[in-house]
């Protein structure tokens, strides 16, 4: 059952009344588990990857490179890289990645590195609308990570909150696409080509009535 949240007109006044916000349980592993429920809420031929072995995926093409630019953004106090003081050689930072949330203890969050690994490997497009970026309309706002090197599958809808956790954006319940199937909207808003006569309805302000009660006493 798909589970939307309330704070869905936020999405609505950004991108239009058709998107909703679906809640990933926030424990360490949401971008994880945002591909995992997306690419499984469409009956998918193939078998849907799982947290395990989306972690899995991503550890083994962590190298000594990898662990070098890491170790650096944490010494230059760059924040998603707070893991690293634990992590004293590559072998740490491998095993950290591979432990989930239900495994306990200290979990690495995707960063960079881990979510080019996943679009790479899953043929997925990442459209990622980035809220710690101030402005409704700052178009650095959306985010675009393809894959380097072939052509996408499917695409992705995330939000990233202010607090650096994974969301996904469902539009008309959807929660993946392929590429001539992708909402006209996000293509505008993540600059991709519209096709000629594709319109969605366009973004509005979306205003909450209050509910009034009225308790009627018989006498």
């Amino acid at each position: 059952r798909v589970r939307f949240m309330s704070r869905s007109g936020q999405i609505q006044r950004i991108l239009s009344p058709s998107y909703s916000l679906k809640f990933i349980k926030a424990d360490g592993d949401c971008f994880y588990r945002c591909v995992s429920t997306a690419l499984g809420s469409q009956g998918a031929p193939t078998p849907t990857p799982s947290v395990s072995s989306l972690r899995s995926l991503v550890s083994t093409f962590i190298t000594q490179d990898t662990f070098d630019m890491m170790r650096y953004m944490w010494e230059a106090q760059q924040a998603g890289y707070e893991h690293m003081r634990r992590c004293k050689s590559l072998e740490d930072l491998k095993a950290m990645t591979l432990r989930q949330a239900s495994d306990g203890g200290y979990i690495v969050w995707a960063e960079s590195h881990a979510i080019q690994v996943v679009a790479n490997e899953e043929r997925l497009v990442f459209l990622i609308m980035n809220e710690e970026v101030k402005g409704r309309n700052n178009p650095s706002r959306f985010i675009a990570i393809r894959p380097e090197k072939s052509r996408a599958d499917k695409f992705l809808i995330l939000q990233r909150t202010r607090r650096a956790h994974y969301n996904l954006i469902a539009c008309d319940g959807a929660l993946s696409w392929d590429e001539t199937s992708l909402p006209s909207m996000a293509r505008k808003r993540w600059g991709l080509p519209v096709a000629e006569g594709e319109e969605e309805m366009p973004a509005k302000r979306v205003r909450t009535t209050p509910t009034t009660t009225t308790t009627t006493t018989t006498t």
